[in-house]
């Protein structure tokens, strides 16, 4: 799964399971041991983050909602995703 992009220590993700599309776009952030799953809305789906990281890896979600858009566009092509800076 690789890494997109890091803000305040969260590491964010993106993965497409083989042959399969989700159908819903959506990010893993990772704190810690803290992991969960983030809709480009910027909401959780799912996941343990404490209310802080929740906020900080939906300010960045949503900052970045475009280029991960393009990033999980790409890995769907078959291209690996650019790092969002």
């Amino acid at each position: 799964m690789p890494t997109i992009g890091t803000y305040k220590g969260i590491q964010f993700r993106i993965h497409q399971e083989k042959g399969m599309r989700h159908n819903l776009e959506h990010i893993h952030a990772r704190y810690g041991n803290e992991s969960a799953q983030i809709g480009l809305d910027g909401e959780m789906i799912n996941g343990n983050l404490k209310p802080q990281q929740q906020r900080d890896a939906k300010e960045w979600t949503l900052k970045h909602r475009d280029e991960i858009l393009q990033a999980w566009n790409d890995l769907l092509g078959g291209k690996m995703p650019t790092r969002i800076d």
